[in-house]
């Protein structure tokens, strides 16, 4: 018989599901409450500096949205081939997955980069490089597979049992790496070219670059905090100096080595290099021991090129995906511009102007003029750069929330995600037919603030919420 693992029924049970079966998994990374405000009980974290909640916050998930939870839970057997769910102790506004895989047994073990958000409660922030485990054949299993559970009402599979690595873990996250960082974490990206090169910028507007390899798997906080102290220093191995306001706007170009653009609040973006030249510290911490400073030692580089191109703040940026030089930007003020980095000065070579704030752009990878854009109203707007006097296709109800991502599918041109903080995922393909909604992803409690496609499955996500969870999930093939 097998043991069936207790868990509790809480909206932030961490389980997994596959096409005709259920299982579960405790799923806590690290320690910590399954909570959306400052857990009370960390006390020990290695974020433990300052002043300690007395009380609780209210939660800010109501009775209407559990319920509609629960009633997800109990259909999500048959909506999914592939689901498995985390809790983490702080939210995640970022997740991307490592390219590289993994096989191991009956599983393919893959890597995700998530960062922490504690909105100043803790003095460090922490990267987060994640393992998880993803079976192999799930949507090939039937119900003689399973056993059934009559407390639950469930199915529950007796192939695929419950992880755990050095106690870090249970269930699908399992942290590998813990890098420690200075500021919140708004957005992060691994460099297309090395993936052990990551980057990300803060609500202060600063871009880091850290070298994983450089880093130990976890760190000493004591040290850190007579670290933080010294001005000369950053936790980052190379340290972009630049943007004065909170920035969202990241990324990496996929043609050239080293080189990506940055957007933020004040309007500006900024063209980096990091094979660019270096001004080097005079010193590292004194406080530090020899093989730290060799460790903590950051460069500091200027951008190759700035521009102001957005009157009320830049949300998002991003490289073409077919050409080496050409970046999209998205702006508070309601335009979308495209520039050639070669003629960076000139302004842009092309723009639009839409009704409301746009928060998220995504060119498409099969076609190279396509474009998607996301509105604060919820809106998913369709271009196409040789036509964008006039949009292609409006969504005007897309979501109920502020679209926060929007991202096309690697493999499949006409297939496009987006998240918001509604709550909800939705894939849509846009195939000529009037209703292009065609999966709704409803797991989370709060706003989604991120989600990527799995560069080695063209059918599955992954997608970070408020609610601190992180799913991994992959539709039924019956659906997409």
């Amino acid at each position: 018989m097998t043991d069936i693992v207790e868990v509790s029924d809480s909206a932030y049970s961490g389980s997994a599901f596959s096409g005709s079966g259920l299982i579960f998994q405790p799923s806590v990374l690290s320690s910590g409450q399954h909570q959306s405000s400052p857990p009370t009980d960390v006390i020990g974290d290695k974020n433990d500096d300052s002043v300690v909640p007395t009380q609780e916050d209210p939660s800010p998930i109501d009775s209407n949205t559990q319920l509609k939870y629960t009633i997800w839970k109990k259909n999500a057997p048959l909506l999914y081939d592939c689901l498995q769910t985390s809790t983490l102790v702080w939210p995640s506004l970022s997740v991307e997955w490592f390219p590289d895989v993994q096989a191991q047994g009956n599983s393919n073990i893959q890597r995700l980069l998530l960062g922490s958000y504690s909105n100043s409660f803790n003095s460090f922030e922490n990267l987060q490089l994640c393992t998880i485990k993803i079976p192999n054949g799930l949507s090939d299993l039937t119900l003689e597979d399973c056993e059934f559970d009559p407390e639950r009402r469930e199915f529950l599979t007796s192939n695929f049992r419950i992880f755990n690595n050095d106690g870090k873990s249970k269930g699908a996250l399992n942290l590998a790496q813990e890098i420690p960082h200075q500021g919140d974490i708004n957005r992060a990206k691994i460099m297309p070219q090395n993936a052990d090169l990551l980057a990300t910028i803060s609500n202060d507007g600063s871009v880091s670059i850290f070298d994983r390899t450089k880093k130990s798997n976890s760190y000493d906080v004591d040290e850190l905090f007579s670290y933080d102290n010294d001005s000369q220093t950053d936790l980052a191995d190379i340290k972009l100096k630049f943007h004065t306001t909170g920035g969202w706007g990241l990324d990496w170009n996929k043609f050239k080595e080293g080189e990506l653009v940055t957007g933020a609040g004040e309007g500006s973006i900024a063209l980096w290099d990091i094979k660019d030249g270096f001004t080097k510290p005079e010193r590292t911490s004194d406080i530090l021991s020899t093989t730290n400073q060799k460790k903590f030692k950051t460069c500091f580089l200027s951008p190759k090129s700035t521009l102001f191109c957005h009157d009320l703040g830049v949300n998002s940026v991003g490289y073409a995906w077919f050409h080496d030089s050409l970046i999209g930007t998205a702006g508070e003020d309601g335009k979308f511009k495209l520039f050639d980095t070669r003629s960076l000065k000139e302004g842009p070579a092309l723009a639009t102007q839409l009704d409301h704030p746009v928060n998220a752009l995504d060119f498409d990878k099969q076609n190279q003029f396509g474009l998607a854009l996301g509105d604060d109203r919820g809106r998913v707007i369709l271009e196409d750069l040789r036509l964008l006097d006039k949009p292609q296709y409006i969504i005007s109800d897309a979501h109920a929330g502020s679209i926060t991502s929007v991202s096309w599918n690697y493999s499949y041109g006409n297939v496009l995600a987006s998240c918001s903080a509604d709550g909800l995922v939705k894939l849509w393909k846009f195939n000529g037919t009037d209703e292009p909604l065609m999966f709704v992803h409803g797991g989370h409690m709060l706003g989604v603030s991120d989600i990527a496609w799995n560069p080695n499955d063209p059918k599955m996500l992954a997608s970070c919420s408020d609610d601190n969870s992180v799913h991994v999930w992959k539709p039924s093939r019956t659906i997409f």
